[in-house]
């Protein structure tokens, strides 16, 4: 399209800024708001299109017409001759490059698994949202220069950014690659919210008893007690269907390991855990850390050697999966972490 290579001119895209906002704001521009040099420019563009006001000299309302047009029919029903009216130049964005533009700009897109909603044309921007989508607000209305190709609007949530306008070619043009540096910017700063320091070892137990509870993973969840080695436990209880039969009971016991040194657990801490679950007449452990477990560790795991007759199987949540989680569940994530810096 012919007006996307105008618009690499800044003078040009200066004018078109102009004509978007007004667009949007349901008005046009007059030659009081340009400069001479802006008026030679919009003469010679393709996305402004130039008309003409004047007052209708039966009703007197303004009215608006075509630059080569001679006579205009009024909706008062006068006929009237323009070239006998006092009128004035008016220049408006084209439908077409708006339309391309607004198309172009307001997507909904899903990248890494992240869905992104992109916001085009905002007068005043709301960043009062805040659930799994991730908000990119692109406006004529928020044209100060920026840095970089985004700001973020929320320290806290991370999910509201603002598109530099002037970026809004590249945007176009590149739009994965400017949204993974997005994904990437903000990956970063929820795992620089998240310091395991700033809670202690009953803190993570309410954590993890939260992030379950969001998730609905059981139909009953039972704080259980607290062991010497300050690993604290919880009891989920639910059913499972079965091809034929009646469901069966499943019985979680989920162990919570909280580390202040980023501790790695081991097939002997496993297997400890999967006896203490059995003692506790539960058929499955969840075993949730926000440290790891060590590669030999989870190979094991995964081939489940701990199943027997009574006994089903082995899950594990480690540091990376509570990032995850974590990032799922914001609330949370900010009341345990988070720290409004002043």
């Amino acid at each position: 399209m012919e007006f996307i290579k105008e618009l690499e001119n800044d003078n040009s895209f200066s004018l078109f800024t102009k004509l978007i906002q007004r667009k949007i704001s349901g008005a046009t521009i007059s030659n009081e708001y340009l400069t001479k040099d802006e008026i030679k420019i919009m003469e010679n563009i393709s996305y402004a299109i130039k008309k003409i006001t004047f007052d209708c000299p039966c009703c007197h309302n303004p009215k608006l017409a075509d630059v080569n047009q001679s006579v205009f029919n009024c909706d008062c029903g006068a006929s009237v001759n323009i070239g006998e009216q006092e009128t004035e130049p008016r220049y408006f964005l084209s439908e077409e490059s708006y339309q391309y533009f607004k198309g172009e700009a307001a997507q909904s897109l899903n990248i890494n698994n992240k869905d992104i909603k992109c916001v085009f044309g905002e007068k005043e921007i709301d960043t009062s949202q805040h659930d799994t989508t991730i908000s990119l607000h692109i406006t004529p209305f928020q044209n100060e220069s920026l840095i970089s190709e985004f700001s973020c609007l929320d320290k806290a949530y991370l999910d509201h950014y603002l598109i530099n306008w002037d970026s809004l070619l590249s945007f176009i043009k590149q739009k994965e690659e400017m949204v993974t540096s997005i994904l990437k910017y903000r990956n970063d700063r929820i795992i620089n919210q998240i310091d395991w320091k700033r809670i202690d070892y009953k803190d993570f137990q309410d954590l993890v008893y939260e992030i379950i509870d969001d998730e609905k993973m059981f139909s009953k969840l039972v704080p259980g007690g607290t062991g010497a080695d300050q690993g604290k436990d919880l009891f989920g209880y639910t059913f499972t269907a079965r091809p034929v039969g009646k469901p069966e009971e499943v019985n979680t016991l989920i162990q919570c390991k909280y580390t202040e040194r980023n501790a790695s657990f081991n097939s002997d801490d496993i297997l400890k855990y999967v006896t203490k679950a059995k003692r506790h007449n539960c058929n499955y452990l969840l075993f949730v850390t926000n440290g790891n477990l060590t590669g030999d560790t989870v190979t094991e795991i995964h081939s489940q050697p701990y199943t027997d007759k009574t006994f089903r199987d082995v899950d594990f949540w480690d540091n990376h999966k509570l990032l995850l989680l974590l990032e799922k569940h914001p609330n949370i994530r900010l009341k345990y972490f988070y720290i409004e810096k002043s």
